[in-house]
């Protein structure tokens, strides 16, 4: 996954001030992540409930927004407590779920899961006829949108 510098540290930053298990969307252009919008739906620690709920509603709202700006849809992230980079169960079923439901014109798409303030693992999904397959992916951070130049960031998961 390719990722601005600038929406790579919003991921960082702002999943720090959220509860673990948020998330949004990650939009962009020429199939480079340039925007985060995060959920309003946050997680309610009090109920121990550490399972996220997007509000479909707000999210489809802003991809018709985007649409309209030239933005592409790009994938779902959310965040995972430290410590915990891989993709759960119901993290897999869910992106099952939301591949076999994109136009067949999205074919893949990127699932990260952010660990607050530490890194990004990237995880994309692909779809091939009917087959979908969930593969870690590397995330490399552009520095520039135009030249696609990487910086010294460059994140391999495994």
């Amino acid at each position: 996954m390719l990722i601005t510098r600038n929406a790579y540290y919003t991921l960082l930053a702002e999943c720090v001030i959220v509860p673990p298990e948020s998330g949004g969307i990650l939009g962009g252009h020429d199939s480079v992540v340039t925007t985060v919008l995060f959920d309003e739906n946050l997680i309610d620690l009090r109920y121990r409930n550490y399972s996220w709920s997007p509000n479909v509603s707000f999210l489809n709202d802003a991809l018709e927004r985007w649409e309209s700006q030239g933005i592409e849809f790009l994938g779902i992230f959310h965040s995972h407590p430290s410590g915990k980079p891989n993709l759960s169960s119901p993290d897999e079923n869910y992106i099952y779920r939301i591949m076999k439901s994109m136009p067949h014109r999205i074919s893949r798409l990127y699932f990260p899961v952010v660990l607050p303030d530490v890194d990004v693992m990237t995880y994309a999904a692909e779809r091939h006829d009917d087959t979908i397959r969930i593969n870690a992916d590397v995330t490399i951070v552009v520095t520039s949108m135009s030249q696609k130049e990487t910086s010294s960031q460059r994140k391999e998961v495994n």
